[in-house]
């Protein structure tokens, strides 16, 4: 099963919808910089808005989707 870390405010029929689909969906909306960098190597998807920056994890982990929920990608590192 995909893990997802959903790291902002999401309505709740998004979270369903991901959860329905059969992935495990981890909600933090307000999950702290530091915390999210922690964490978010040990998720296949993460889902950010402004709120944290993604930055590149070096091959460590599991991520492979970085999802940006909004308008722009300044806080994705890539």
């Amino acid at each position: 099963m995909s893990r997802v870390l959903v790291a902002c405010r999401l309505d709740r029929e998004g979270i369903e919808l991901m959860r329905s689909a059969g992935l495990q969906v981890d909600y933090e909306e307000r999950i702290t910089q530091q915390e999210f960098d922690r964490r978010y190597v040990n998720y296949d998807a993460v889902v950010i808005r402004s709120n944290v920056k993604a930055r590149p994890v070096g091959g460590k982990g599991n991520l492979r989707v970085i999802v940006r929920a909004g308008v722009g990608r300044d806080n994705v590192d890539v």
